[in-house]
């Protein structure tokens, strides 16, 4: 049985205000990169059901050369040291990284409704959160999900993905998270 993720959007523009002045200051995404249309489609791979499968696709996605592209207090905070693309344990911190990804939230790695946040090392115009998973020792629990739309911090104007979807059951989740060419796994 596949069980399909329920996603909601959690989180939303700053709307006008007092702040709507300061806008100009704060970092832009980078242009749509033109590596974007090679990529292969996340949102149509299979879901690895295994760390072993998950790490093997993590050889094989492709990467970006250049270094961190998120705001400089970002990428010497998260991004300053290289992360190999192996599947991260994060149950027992609340934020991790894996490979150009970053997850974190509270209480990740319950079931039921959670609110959690995605920093890839690399964001730009045109790239998607996709959240591919599978409860551990059973392939039939799959979720798959897509968000679109940036999240943006204050006051540093970090860019990420905050999303609030269900794990439909308790247990260990084999999860992979890609945006552009950053890939993250992480076992929930």
């Amino acid at each position: 049985m596949r069980i399909t993720a329920v996603l909601v959007l959690a989180a939303a523009v700053l709307g006008a205000g007092t702040l709507t002045s300061q806008r100009a200051a704060w970092p832009q995404l980078a242009a749509r990169p033109t590596y974007i249309d090679s990529l292969p489609s996340a949102a149509r791979s299979p879901i690895a059901t295994t760390v072993a499968l998950a790490e093997a696709e993590g050889r094989v996605w492709p990467r970006r050369a250049e270094g961190c592209a998120q705001i400089a207090s970002e990428c010497s905070y998260y991004f300053a040291d290289a992360v190999s693309r192996t599947c991260a344990d994060p149950r027992s911190v609340a934020t991790t990284r894996s490979g150009e990804m970053v997850v974190g939230g509270s209480d990740i790695a319950k079931a039921g409704a959670q609110r959690v946040w995605w920093i890839p090392m690399h964001p730009a115009t045109g790239d998607t959160l996709v959240v591919r998973g599978t409860l551990l020792g059973s392939r039939s629990d799959t979720v798959r999900f897509t968000m679109p739309e940036w999240s943006r911090g204050l006051p540093d104007g970090e860019f990420y993905y905050l999303t609030r979807f269900v794990w439909p059951k308790a247990g260990h989740w084999l999860v992979v998270a890609t945006s552009g060419a950053d890939w993250g796994c992480f076992v929930l």
